[in-house]
């Protein structure tokens, strides 16, 4: 016989449930959707913008000769359950840098695993050009 505490699992039923679940198959998410989740939340934070650039970036790959993308770029590299971003911005004047990238690193160690189940590690931003706020972007 076993007893288990209110609220919580006795060994025994914890290990029927990890059985269950095996039996039912696991998820795997590619590097290529957090690094367009991660992108997509990166373009929510104030002051933070696509990169400079005339390529196209998706799922990690440029496309030269196509439009800028309207979104940072990111790249995740995926390792047990965790990520490393590596997250590319135009960052807008007169915004204050440091405040902008605390907000988009807090953005996306939030959010992230929120929406994906993985964890982020480690967030490195290159903050490629500047925006003076009237649409021209570019390096500055």
């Amino acid at each position: 016989m076993t007893v288990a505490v209110a609220g919580r699992r006795s060994a025994t039923s914890l290990a029927v449930r990890d059985a269950e679940k095996a039996a039912r198959g696991s998820l795997v998410v590619e590097s290529k959707v957090v690094e367009k989740v991660a992108a997509q939340l990166a373009a929510g934070v104030r002051g933070v913008g696509a990169p400079a650039g005339g390529s196209a970036v998706t799922g990690g790959r440029r496309w030269p000769g196509r439009a800028a993308s309207a979104v940072p770029r990111v790249r995740a590299t995926l390792r047990d359950g965790r990520a490393d971003l590596d997250v590319e911005v135009t960052l807008r004047y007169p915004e204050p840098l440091t405040e902008t990238c605390q907000r988009l690193s807090s953005r996306l160690r939030a959010a992230v695993p929120q929406l994906t189940g993985i964890t982020v590690e480690r967030i490195d931003i290159l903050a490629s050009g500047m925006d003076r706020g009237n649409g021209a972007g570019g390096r500055r």
